[in-house]
C-alpha cells in the first residue's frame, strides 16, 4: 500500500508533468501520462512489498492485470513522446534484462525519475520504467 507521503509525491509529479505536457501533448495524452505515472508508482510499491517475496499469486496477478490495462496509455504516450523535439533515447538495453535484475534496475531508474528536472528526460525515464513493467508482466503471465 502506498504511504501518504508517496501518494503526495505521486500527485505532485503528476501535476507538474501534466502542466509541462499540456504545451505539447493532446489532453488525452496528458491523462495517459497521469495513468502511467500512477501505475509506475504502484509497481514500485509492489516491488518493495513482501507480496513478491511470498509469491502471493493473487496480488501478482492483480499487478500483471494493472500493467496490461495500462498498455494502451503507454503506447499513446510513447507516440506523443516521439513527436517531441527534445526527446531522448532509452538508456536501458531491453534485450539484456533478466527478471532477477529487474527490481534493482527499476529502483535505480525510479530514483533518477524522481530527481530529474527536465520534462523530456523525466518522460523518457517513465516510459522506460513502464517497459520494465511490461517485461515483468510478460515473464510472469
Amino acid at each position: 500500500m502506498m504511504t501518504e507521503e508517496l501518494l503526495q509525491k505521486m500527485h505532485l509529479i503528476q501535476n507538474d508533468m501534466a502542466a509541462d505536457a499540456q504545451t505539447c501533448f493532446l489532453d488525452s495524452d496528458v491523462e495517459n501520462l497521469r495513468v502511467v505515472i500512477r501505475l509506475t508508482f504502484e509497481f514500485g510499491v509492489f516491488l518493495g512489498s513482501s507480496d513478491l517475496e511470498k509469491k502471493d499469486r493473487s496480488k501478482i496477478d492483480y499487478r500483471i492485470g494493472s500493467i496490461f490495462s495500462g498498455i494502451d496509455c503507454f503506447c499513446s504516450l510513447s507516440y506523443a513522446y516521439r513527436m517531441l523535439a527534445n526527446k531522448t533515447d532509452s538508456e536501458i538495453g531491453f534485450d539484456d534484462i533478466s527478471l532477477s535484475d529487474l527490481p534493482a534496475l527499476f529502483s535505480k531508474t525510479f530514483d533518477s525519475f524522481i530527481a530529474e528536472a527536465s520534462f523530456e528526460k523525466k518522460c523518457r525515464l517513465l516510459l522506460d520504467m513502464f517497459k520494465l513493467q511490461i517485461v515483468y508482466a510478460g515473464a510472469l503471465f
